[in-house]
């Protein structure tokens, strides 16, 4: 069951946003913000420099980070902690922003522990148990005119518009509470038998999709196999159409625009042209 829209009137949003944030965040720990049409943008720069060769290690944290929370890349390699805001999807605004701040203080503990040691590679949790017989995704999905089929896990397995090949079909599950939302993901690629530069160019790239990729986020997580790239959505509280349509929508664009480059930096060579310093600075 979906919740009310209590995101205020487009000419309110800015003075509502600015209230709900000026009561949570603090000078010492800020989030700039800004308003993009129907979206709500926050980020908050990392001081500290990040080695490409850790870089990997921030799609492995981005796997264990709380709702819409990320850790992206722009040009020249500077990192941020991000979470972007749909307002035309049913939400709570005054809870999804409490969820935030919350979540970027967690995001920057998590990168302080990072320093110390780095990450382990994400392991698997077993997979949620479906909402119900009647699950509220697949309804959705028939609401939107998406195709799927059900996965022997109960999961959907969901066609994604434009999309083709490994990059073509997305996993979507809703765990048991409704409050809990529901986690859409797509594979890019695995990580298994990459060499160092390989891995090295791949941690640039998933980053920067993540910056790219609105709602999206990129992700390295456990496999059958071992590791594999992937991105995802994972959407929290109540369930609605227009926030299905983002996250799929996010998970196609992930894999138009970055599916191919994932698995063509396998080659060596391709992945020192991609880590060229020159080309990182755009």
């Amino acid at each position: 069951m979906t919740m009310a829209t209590l995101v205020p009137p487009t000419p309110d949003r800015r003075a509502s946003v600015s209230s709900l944030l000026t009561r949570r965040v603090t000078a010492k720990r800020p989030i700039h913000w800004r308003l993009d049409r129907d979206w709500l943008l926050l980020y908050r720069p990392v001081s500290r420099v990040i080695p490409r060769t850790r870089l990997l290690d921030l799609s492995r944290q981005n796997a264990r980070l709380d709702g819409l929370m990320k850790f992206a890349c722009l040009p020249g390699l500077r990192v941020e902690v991000r979470a972007e805001i749909p307002l035309d999807a049913e939400l709570d605004l005054e809870r999804q922003i409490d969820a935030t701040v919350r979540g970027f203080d967690r995001a920057c503990a998590a990168l302080r522990r990072m320093a110390l040691k780095p990450a382990p590679a994400q392991t698997s949790e077993p997979d949620a148990e479906p909402s119900g017989p009647e699950n509220e995704l697949a309804v959705l999905c028939s609401e939107i005119g998406v195709g799927f089929t059900t996965r022997d896990d109960g999961a959907l397995s969901v066609e994604l518009p434009g999309a083709v090949g490994v990059c073509g079909r997305a996993r979507l599950e809703q765990p048991s509470g409704a409050a809990r939302g529901f986690r859409a993901e797509l594979d890019l690629g695995e990580c298994g038998g990459l060499g160092p530069e390989s891995l090295e160019a791949l941690g640039v790239l998933l980053l920067a999709a993540s910056a790219t990729v609105r709602l999206g986020r990129a992700v390295v997580r456990s496999g059958p196999d071992g590791e594999v790239a992937g991105v995802e959505v994972h959407w929290p509280g109540g369930v609605n159409p227009q926030a299905l349509e983002h996250a799929l929508g996010a998970l196609a664009a992930a894999g138009r625009f970055f599916g191919r480059e994932v698995n063509a930096l396998r080659d060596q060579s391709v992945a020192r042209a991609y880590l060229d310093p020159a080309a990182l600075r755009h």
